[in-house]
């Protein structure tokens, strides 16, 4: 009777632990299946994050050049106004030349008439 109870206990035993191996088994393969998805997921978010770097770089030296044209433009603006003043300038003188030249002459025709 006794012999018999111990083989009731040890096969009772055994299929909970069967059962048990079973449900472990179905638990690990879902946990692979949730590993592999968020391994995906943030593979995904790594080449995301990489585009927005490549982005941010592009934006940044983008703004850069930006900066660089603006220079490049003020200093091209400053050497036109230099230019034009100095004309101008130049311009002046001569018309200051000519007004002494003209008045001279009047003078030369007032006196010799």
């Amino acid at each position: 009777g006794l012999r018999k109870a111990l083989q009731n206990m040890k096969e009772e035993a055994s299929s909970e632990l069967q059962a048990a191996l079973a449900e472990a088994e179905c638990e690990r393969n879902v946990l692979q299946l949730e590993l592999k998805e968020l391994g995906q997921q943030l593979q995904q978010q790594g080449v995301q994050e990489e585009a927005m770097k490549k982005l941010e770089q592009d934006l940044i030296a983008a703004a850069q050049e930006i900066n660089y044209l603006q220079g490049d433009l003020l200093a091209a603006k400053e050497e036109v106004a230099d230019e034009v003043q100095r004309q101008a300038t130049e311009a002046l003188k001569h018309k200051a030349t000519l007004e002494g030249q003209l008045q001279e002459a009047a003078l030369k025709l007032k006196t010799g008439l």
